[in-house]
């Protein structure tokens, strides 16, 4: 984190710990370290216009009022609901000109970006589902304070935001869902946990969402499993109570696996059916935090005038692409894809020529289709709360263009398909977020290469139809004739292309017993 901020901010950086009294300076005094007792805030002196940047949970609410109270940014990384409710209630009482910012990290943070980002591109988004899932190295790697609450947060009841008005209390494992982490990607079980980002999320985009979910997922994946037995079992309480000590033998256990953090966040209208997504793969989380942390410092840095709420958020001062650009720049092999016509992605892994990805594609495909087709086959009637039909039209989504084509197809064989199912698909063929102008226009320009204006008299922004691999704007020639211009959506070909060239490598074995 010094390093970043060193690097990135023309500023002066200072550490504080709570070890014994001293003050020394390094990096040739850009950076100084002091070590200073924290029963309270006296004796430690807050210089106006300072950002502080808070990583503990021990730290007293006094020094937080301080830094208001001096001018300075305040910024809350912690994701402790109970915590988190206790410093708000706090520092209510600041009257100074400076700001806290809560919510400064990935979850919540990087989350709460992308839901305000998909509630402000699909309007009737009522309910965001939270998607994390995060490698059991990364778990293990957790400082001290944020793994002593990360089980007893998750083991014990908690308040789920339905309606948000009127949050109601759930038990811990009481609800799951199914993810599909990273575009194309097999589901995986997911169980519901409590982030601090529900009442955050549900403030940021008042009052048009009603219900805010947060699900988490740990690799391997018989450990989400795992987690869902013992809870299950009704065991949650008990693991709770013991926490400290299960967190301490859990942090001393040999890490394996690449630390990786993969989120999903998806909008739904009030009929259940998705107006948008936002898949993001990244490395290590407190890197992650890291990146996030100085985004939010050098918008801190670059506001001059003071803000007019003493308490606020991350999404009151950041936006979702520049927390992801800060990102990327930490950690260069982050992607991201969502239903808007974002797309940045790492490709090297998934290149045409690559055999190990052909297979891993196909693994993916096949055991998808497989389990979704048995419980089609399954010969229990429909009942008017079965999932089944949701889960196939998610799975087709998930497995990217190639398969929502396939259920656009499907969605007119009624003749094949239950009732029910029908009137999932049928959603494929209408339903799909708008790619906003800017994107679609740079893919006409590289497609004509020249620019739009050179080929169009007037090219309407609003598109008058959209669906899943385009859509179709008014446009006038230059002899003002009148003209419906398709494009298609970004990287539609070599998505397409990639699931071909998958499929094709399964079917060649058959051709050969052919």
């Amino acid at each position: 984190m010094s390093r970043l901020l060193l690097g990135n901010a023309d500023a002066v950086v200072t550490t504080v710990s709570s070890r014994s009294k001293q003050i020394f300076d390094l990096a040739d005094g850009r950076m100084r370290h002091v070590s200073f007792d924290f029963p309270g805030a006296e004796g430690l002196e807050i210089s106006a216009n300072c950002v502080v940047v808070n990583l503990t949970e021990t730290t007293p609410p006094a020094l937080a009022r301080q830094v208001i109270n001096s001018g300075g940014w305040f910024l809350e990384t912690s994701a402790s609901p109970g915590y988190l409710d206790e410093k708000t209630q706090a520092l209510q009482g600041a009257d100074g000109p400076g700001t806290a910012i809560l919510g400064v990290g990935v979850v919540p943070g990087l989350t709460n970006l992308m839901a305000v980002d998909i509630t402000a591109k699909a309007s009737d988004t009522v309910q965001i589902d939270i998607g994390v899932e995060m490698e059991w190295a990364a778990a293990t790697r957790l400082p001290r304070p944020k793994g002593s609450w990360a089980l007893p947060e998750s083991l014990t009841p908690w308040l789920l935001m339905t309606d948000c008005a009127r949050p109601r209390q759930v038990a811990p494992g009481q609800f799951k869902r199914e993810f599909a982490f990273g575009e194309g990607g097999p589901l995986r079980q997911s169980i519901g946990y409590e982030f601090v980002g529900h009442t955050m999320i549900a403030k940021a985009v008042d009052p048009h969402l009603k219900t805010v979910r947060s699900f988490v997922a740990l690799s391997p994946a018989w450990m989400t499993r795992a987690l869902g037995l013992l809870l299950s079992l009704g065991l949650g309480p008990a693991i709770g109570k013991n926490s400290r000590v299960l967190t301490t033998w859990l942090l001393r256990t040999h890490a394996f696996g690449l630390a990786r953090l993969r989120l999903v966040v998806e909008g739904l209208n009030d009929a259940g059916r998705l107006t948008g997504h936002m898949h993001l793969a990244t490395g290590d989380q407190a890197d992650v935090t890291a990146a996030v942390i100085l985004a939010t410092v050098q918008s801190a840095l670059a506001h001059r005038d003071p803000f007019p709420k003493r308490v606020s958020r991350i999404t009151d001062h950041l936006g979702f692409d520049t927390a992801l650009a800060k990102v990327q720049r930490v950690l260069p092999g982050t992607w991201v894809t969502d239903s808007f016509g974002r797309r940045i992605a790492d490709q090297s892994a998934d290149g045409r020529g690559n055999w190990l990805s052909k297979i891993r594609r196909l693994g993916v495909i096949c055991w998808t289709l497989l389990r979704e087709f048995r419980a089609l086959c399954n010969r229990e009637p429909l009942s008017d709360g079965d999932t089944r039909a949701t889960d196939f039209v998610r799975a087709l989504i998930g497995l990217g263009p190639t398969f929502v084509k396939l259920g656009q197809i499907l969605s007119t064989r009624p003749d094949i398909l239950p009732a029910t199912y029908i009137a999932e698909l049928e959603q494929l063929q209408e339903h799909a977020p708008p790619v906003p102008f800017d994107v679609i226009r740079a893919t006409a320009e590289t497609e004509l290469g020249s620019a739009v204006a050179d080929h169009f008299a007037t090219f309407d922004p609003k598109p008058v139809a959209f669906a899943p691999m385009a859509q179709v704007h008014r446009a006038t020639l230059a002899d003002n004739t009148a003209v419906a211009v398709k494009v298609q959506r970004p990287d539609m070909d070599t998505l397409i292309s990639r699931d071909l060239d998958a499929l094709g490598l399964g079917i060649a074995p058959l051709a050969l017993v052919a």
